[in-house]
């Protein structure tokens, strides 16, 4: 069984925490869970006494922010990602691969394992090798960690957010609904993402827009199509993780089939009515 480590970030959870963590057990009965690493940021509610309640069954390390919070959302997450990052870097046990999971809603509903032996199946070790394997979900909702095709850019950068997703949701339908098993892209997270050790762990997040990480041939395109883009501001942080990988020759996929049920909260809700 592969040696996995399972890392997130948790503020304000408390509700999902046990959904998450009966997840993380059929997980782990697909590979070998050695450590989970927990970015907290100081919360208002129960979330670290529910994550308590869970180190009798598990590996955990609690890494507790005490540092000031900043009025952006992502900044915060951002400093959480490379939080854990840079203490999974410092184990000693041999890892093959990472999850990140959200804890919240996104990944508290029940995991569908028919999707995770596919994943963990030893024929699929070399359909996978060097990847970061996202999944599908009937309402995807992550488009703001997304770039396929054209659309390299963030989707809140643009003059015109809820077209460019609209569009960016029919080249996907498309593509996943034509694949046999997974379409490659230069970002996407929605939420759970597993990850090739080697490939991806000297690599830290960015939520900095910065125009030498974007490819101009596409960014130009855009342009091209009516987009207008704005050039500062704080991007999602997942972007130049993907990018950076892609520059060492990983893959960043979305496997056809879907890891959960299908999602319903608010994000990206217009795109379903």
């Amino acid at each position: 069984m592969k040696n996995i480590v399972i890392c997130g970030c948790v503020r304000n959870c408390e509700p999902y925490i046990d959904g998450v963590f009966e997840n993380i057990k059929v997980i782990s009965s697909y590979c070998n869970v050695v450590k989970v690493i927990i970015s907290y940021d100081v919360s208002t509610d129960k979330s670290l006494t529910q994550i308590d309640k869970y180190k009798t069954c598990f590996d955990i390390d609690v890494i507790v922010n005490k540092n000031k919070l900043h009025s952006e959302r992502v900044v915060n997450i951002t400093n959480a990602r490379n939080s854990y990052m840079n203490h999974m870097n410092k184990l000693t046990t041999h890892i093959d691969r990472f999850i990140v999971m959200d804890f919240d809603d996104v990944c508290s509903s029940k995991i569908n394992e028919d999707t995770l032996k596919k994943v963990f199946d030893h024929e699929n070790e070399d359909t996978f090798q060097k990847c970061c394997i996202t999944f599908n979900n009937s309402r995807y909702y992550d488009f703001w960690a997304l770039s396929l095709e054209d659309y390299v850019y963030s989707v809140w950068h643009t003059n015109n957010p809820k077209k460019m997703m609209w569009e960016m949701k029919k080249i996907m339908t498309q593509k996943l609904d034509e694949c046999n098993c997974y379409i490659e892209v230069d970002s996407a997270f929605n939420g759970f993402g597993i990850y090739d050790y080697t490939v991806f762990r000297h690599l830290r997040y960015d939520c900095n827009i910065r125009n030498t990480k974007y490819n101009t041939v596409k960014v130009k395109k855009l342009i091209q199509n009516g987009y207008n883009l704005y050039f500062k501001g704080i991007d999602c942080e997942h972007r130049s993780f993907h990018f950076k990988a892609k520059e060492n020759d990983g893959k960043i996929i979305i496997l056809k089939d879907s890891l959960f049920q299908p999602y319903c909260g608010e994000h990206a809700s217009f795109l379903y009515v």
